[in-house]
């Protein structure tokens, strides 16, 4: 097959996914992907704490090394806000809704080519966790990024919920972690089409 009939393939599989994500979500009420433009996000700070929160609730500090698991969210979240309102920084942002209610958000951009992905930062709300939320959200991507062949990201290598999610959906441990972030504390996890 040429690499056009493979990529043909590949969004014929990703949309069918997304669709059948849709349906399996739509028990819990209506799921809709929206993308953000700049602007105040209150509400999707809050969910991102939230998250993010719930996530690190069971890590120890001293293996987390992070001293005020709140306060460092919303730092994160503030890194995500502000590139999204720089006009230099391609980021995307896109948020899930159930009906009217945010249960999830993504954020994502090309990292050095334009078949590279690089997720910045994934959060469902827990009230939405285990819905199919996270997943529409990550393979969401490829509808924003045409060209994708890969998906890369970096977790806390204590984040054991983040690295079992991750795992079911494909994504595999490599040796880069992007961005140079502390390999004593993060790992690299990639995805290939």
């Amino acid at each position: 097959m040429s690499d056009v009939h493979v990529m043909s393939y590949h969004r014929y599989i990703y949309l069918l996914v997304c669709h059948l994500l849709l349906a399996a979500c739509s028990g819990q009420g209506a799921v809709t992907i929206h993308r953000v433009s700049a602007g105040t996000l209150e509400h999707e700070e809050a969910l991102f704490v939230r998250a993010f929160c719930h996530g690190y609730a069971d890590i120890p500090v001293s293996i987390l090394k992070i001293d005020d698991v709140p306060a460092r969210a919303r730092s994160v979240f503030n890194v995500e806000h502000n590139d999204l309102n720089d006009s230099q920084k391609n980021i995307f942002f896109l948020t899930a809704y159930v009906d009217d209610s945010l249960a999830g958000l993504i954020t994502f951009q090309e990292y050095g080519a334009d078949t590279i992905c690089y997720i910045r930062a994934l959060a469902v709300d827990p009230v939405h966790m285990r819905q199919g939320i996270g997943k529409l959200l990550v393979f969401s991507v490829a509808k924003y990024l045409p060209n994708v062949k890969e998906i890369v990201l970096a977790t806390r290598a204590c984040n054991t919920g983040a690295r079992m999610f991750y795992d079911r959906l494909g994504f595999h441990e490599y040796d880069e972690v992007p961005f140079n972030w502390d390999p004593a504390l993060f790992i690299g996890l990639k995805f290939c089409y």
